[in-house]
Order: structure tokens, then C-alpha cells, then sequence
């Protein structure tokens, strides 16, 4: 079972690492209105996402390679931070997020009766 979990793992980061250069390449066609390039990468991420049974992913990058085939920059737009903010939130489980995090301490300081000037 270990070579299947560090097989796993490897196609996880190459995954990432592809997805991570392709989304500031969205962001580079968003800002030109490269609606060609914008369907390219959008498609490309959705194959990658099906790949690994990412349905979420897929979907979205679905949405954003129709939204290059049909030259809308607000869908593009839309969908590009949709995708990116579903992305960020399976690589960082959402109790590890600063709003969850900053809730968990103030709820701590209230039971506990401490302060920030109190340090």
C-alpha cells in the first residue's frame, strides 16, 4: 500500500504545481482578454481535475473553458476565483483558515478572559 500512497502523493504535487502556474496564466489572459488562451488553460485544468476525480474542479473549469468559448470576461472572471478559492480550500483544510483560526482565539479569550493587551 506505501508505493500506492507515494504514488498518489507524487501526482498530488505535480498536480498543484501544474495548476499553480496555470492559474497565473489565467490571471495574465483575464487581464489581456486572451479568451483563446483563457479556453486552452481552462481545459486543460478540467482534464487534470477529472484525472484525479476533482468533480468540483472540473466543473468550474468547465464553466471557465465556456466562458472562453463564448469571450465572456465576466464568467472568466467568476469562475476563475471560484476554481481558485475551491483549490485553495483542498489544500488548506478550512479549520486551518485564518477567519477559523482567528474565531477559535477570540472564542478562547472570551471563555478564558484574556486579551491581547494582557500578554
Amino acid at each position: 500500500m506505501g508505493g500506492d500512497e507515494a504514488f498518489l502523493e507524487q501526482l498530488l504535487e505535480i498536480y498543484v504545481k501544474d495548476v499553480m502556474q496555470r492559474l497565473d496564466s489565467l490571471r495574465r489572459a483575464l487581464a489581456e482578454k486572451d479568451f483563446r488562451l483563457i479556453r486552452h488553460q481552462a481545459h486543460t485544468l478540467k482534464g487534470a481535475s477529472a484525472n484525479l476525480s476533482l468533480e468540483s474542479l472540473r466543473k468550474i473549469s468547465f464553466a471557465m473553458e465556456s466562458a472562453g468559448d463564448n469571450s465572456d470576461l465576466d464568467m472568466a472572471r467568476a469562475t476563475l476565483q471560484q476554481f481558485t478559492a475551491e483549490f485553495m480550500g483542498l489544500l488548506v483544510p478550512e479549520e486551518m483558515t485564518r477567519d477559523s483560526l482567528g474565531s477559535r482565539i477570540s472564542s478562547h479569550e472570551e471563555k478564558h478572559g484574556r486579551h491581547s493587551s494582557d500578554h
